[in-house]
């Protein structure tokens, strides 16, 4: 960026031509290295790409399988009558007093 300030006429508002930038020198890797950086990236986005496939995969089989549970509560095949919530859950920020309080 300050190889580009310096070649910036500033009389009352700044202009760059592409004069001005021919002249601006700019570090890049070597292809050897750009190729590097390409295959580690490529690497990275793979494997995120498998996160989010088996997240989504989970997230459609847990949505499977609370459907299925919705209708067989709706339909008598099970009996939640008598069911009761499970007791207070407490995550990591509470306390049990906050909890109980």
């Amino acid at each position: 960026m300050q190889g580009i300030q310096n070649q910036i006429n500033t009389n009352t508002q700044g202009n760059v031509g592409i004069n001005d930038l021919k002249k601006v020198t700019i570090a890049l890797p070597t292809l050897a290295e750009q190729s590097k950086i390409i295959d580690f990236i490529d690497k990275k986005v793979s494997k995120i790409d498998t996160l989010i496939e088996k997240s989504n995969s989970a997230i459609e089989l847990m949505q499977e399988r609370r459907t299925a549970l919705i209708s067989a509560a709706v339909t008598g095949k099970i009996d939640v009558r008598n069911w009761q919530p499970p007791g207070p859950v407490i995550s990591n920020n509470q306390t049990d007093e906050e909890v109980t309080a």
